[in-house]
């Protein structure tokens, strides 16, 4: 009976390191695999299947915002120039995935990320107009 592969085990786990004996790299054993050049050209069937099914999942479970906005749809957008943190404006353009031409309220076309914008519905507008008699 050999003591050796239970000890260096024991040894591992408290260390989280690999261990000769396994004749595997240390990142190996963190990461699991290293990804490389050749797997963007021919990536890995299972594991991008595995990975979408569990950015679905997580979707559900939050249940997860539309991050996709029309053309002339309204939004209040991220303002930093002045004290009010939100202006109402409208989108006037998709630049890229989450990226939008915007026009605020004066009239000014700025550039912003969608996490940057928020959608303007009826209740929103009610709230933003009763927060504006407020201030």
């Amino acid at each position: 009976m050999s003591g050796g592969p239970a000890i260096d085990e024991q040894t591992e786990a408290k260390h989280g390191t690999c261990y000769y004996w396994r004749q595997v790299l240390p990142a190996f054993c963190k990461i699991g695999s290293l990804r490389t050049r050749l797997d963007i050209l021919k990536p890995d069937s299972q594991r991008c299947a595995r990975v979408a099914s569990l950015q679905k999942q997580q979707s559900e479970r939050v249940g997860g915002s539309q991050r996709k906005m029309q053309d002339g749809e309204p939004v209040y957008l991220r303002e930093f120039t002045n004290k009010r943190k939100w202006d109402s404006g409208g989108i006037l353009q998709k630049l890229g995935s989450t990226n939008y031409k915007v026009r605020d309220t004066s009239g000014k076309e700025v550039h912003r990320h969608i996490d940057q914008l928020k959608r303007r519905s009826r209740s929103s507008l009610v709230h933003h107009l009763q927060h504006q008699r407020q201030t």
